[in-house]
């Protein structure tokens, strides 16, 4: 079965292996979205800031969401930042967020990740 991102954007960034695949989420990802993230929230939200009240929420409002996803896609075009979501056996599991890219005489940038409680500590993100 042939994968593909389902972004209109073009040349999304797609990495591959045998039971894993890092690709940037996109709109249609939602529901997976809010799935891990509803199971996971106790885990997750630890680890987290805090959203402002007046924000919506991406976990349980879709047009947040797509506009995260829609953000991630200019940032990603800019070079600035990097979305991938993790799939675990074509099922989302994570997310790893390389942010701040700076090029140049210093190049740096900051790496976050989440991943599904059930799949930490098994190194994907090692």
């Amino acid at each position: 079965m042939a994968l593909r991102h389902p972004s209109p954007s073009s040349s999304p960034i797609t990495l591959y292996r045998r039971r894993v695949m890092l690709r940037p989420l996109a709109a249609n990802d939602f529901r997976s979205w809010r799935e891990v993230r509803r199971r996971n929230a106790e885990w997750l939200t630890v680890w987290e800031p805090s959203r402002p009240a007046h924000q919506p929420d991406p976990v349980t409002d879709r047009s947040a969401f797509a506009a995260r996803c829609q953000q991630r896609d200019r940032d990603r075009a800019a070079g600035t930042a990097y979305q991938f979501g993790l799939f675990i056996e074509q099922q989302l599991s994570g997310v790893v967020m390389i942010n701040y890219v700076v090029r140049g005489a210093m190049p740096s940038g900051t790496i976050g990740f989440l991943i599904d409680q059930r799949h930490a500590g098994h190194s994907y993100f090692a």
